[in-house]
């Protein structure tokens, strides 16, 4: 069933029920995160008229806030509902696993490799015990998951492959699209405009991500014309942590205007005594 009011806050990402089952969802059920996602976006975009080191206290305290006022209030709004949930805190993890990465700080490849672990079995656990699959449960463990997954790559275990790649960078053009990949099949059989149009979108995710890897390698700097530096912590153990961190940091520097600090200077600030 299908509404224009429903509609309408689907395309402008806007939390409503929806007419057919009362759920706080889309008119395309899986774009659910995408209203969250907006709410971040819109929230860090403000933060950027902030100083910079205003803005991680500044939107940690509003989602903060936002959530306590969820178990305070009982909210019945979908909006309210939606913006005061749990899972928003999701958001200032990530923020604050940013803000590590771009120091340099990155737990060694013993503790990565642990948290790494502790996840997946984590999750395992939610599967195999019927625990509840939410951001209560999930959230934690994704958390440790992001930040394992970085020690790694910091440390070198992660090789760069192409195939993968391009996958994640479809992935989401993916989510959205594996609903339609059923439509149409019914009893066994698949009609021909359905196979044409699922057929086209993948060729559409896989084309879209394909131009986006090649535009993004065309403006990367050539790491290996750089001189290795070493790593935090390891005088002599080369490491492409730090020249990957310089290379982020030059270009976001790039696109807000500020000048950063390069990760190399504060790992040398850091090794020097107070």
């Amino acid at each position: 069933m299908l509404t224009l009011e429903h509609v309408l806050a689907s395309l402008f990402f806007v939390p409503a029920r929806s007419p057919s089952s009362g759920e706080i969802w889309p008119v395309l059920v899986q774009g659910w995160t995408l209203n969250f996602e907006m709410l971040f976006y819109a929230v860090f975009a403000g933060s950027l008229f902030m100083p910079r080191n205003w803005r991680l206290p500044v939107v940690s305290g509003l989602f903060l806030a936002l959530v306590i006022a969820g178990r305070v209030v009982a909210f019945d709004d979908a909006v309210m509902l939606t913006y005061t949930r749990p899972v928003i805190l999701e958001f200032v993890a990530g923020m604050i696993i940013g803000e590590f990465w771009l120091k340099g700080r990155v737990p060694p490849l013993a503790v990565g490799s642990a948290l790494f672990a502790c996840s997946l079995g984590g999750f395992a656990l939610i599967g195999v015990l019927g625990l509840p699959f939410d951001e209560l449960t999930t959230g934690p463990l994704a958390v440790l998951l992001v930040i394992g997954v970085l020690s790694l790559e910091a440390n070198g275990c992660v090789r760069a492959l192409s195939l993968p790649g391009l996958l994640g960078d479809a992935s989401y053009s993916i989510y959205l699209w594996h609903t339609f990949c059923d439509f149409g099949r019914g009893e066994g059989r698949t009609c021909d405009r359905s196979r044409r149009a699922r057929n086209d979108v993948r060729s559409g995710s896989f084309g879209n991500a394909h131009r986006h890897r090649r535009l993004h390698d065309a403006r990367a700097p050539a790491a290996a014309a750089r001189p290795r530096p070493a790593s935090h912590g390891r005088p002599g153990r080369p490491s492409g942590r730090i020249e990957r961190l310089e290379e982020k940091a030059e270009r976001f520097g790039q696109k807000t205007g500020q000048p950063i600090v390069p990760a190399a200077t504060v790992a040398g600030r850091e090794s020097q005594p107070p």
